[in-house]
């Protein structure tokens, strides 16, 4: 702010705390993205996640828990 650094400190936790709103609305979001194309995760051969959040662990542990199998990581 300002043209000034300042670093705050966050626990993965806490980090997971605020932001669980938003990982619980990227779960409503490809539910209902396969409930309205009549697809299941049996649908599909593999899992693989591309990009900026896929990288963050609890969005990988909510897709591999809905999706009922290991995302694939070759």
């Amino acid at each position: 702010h300002a043209g000034r650094d300042h670093a705050v400190r966050v626990r993965r936790h806490e980090f997971e705390r605020l932001t669980a709103h938003l990982l619980n609305r990227t779960e409503a979001t490809v539910s209902g993205l396969l409930a309205r194309r009549g697809m299941t995760w049996s649908s599909f051969d593999r899992i693989l996640l591309v990009g900026g959040s896929s990288r963050m662990p609890m969005v990988r542990t909510m897709i591999e828990r809905v999706a009922g199998r290991l995302i694939d990581q070759s």
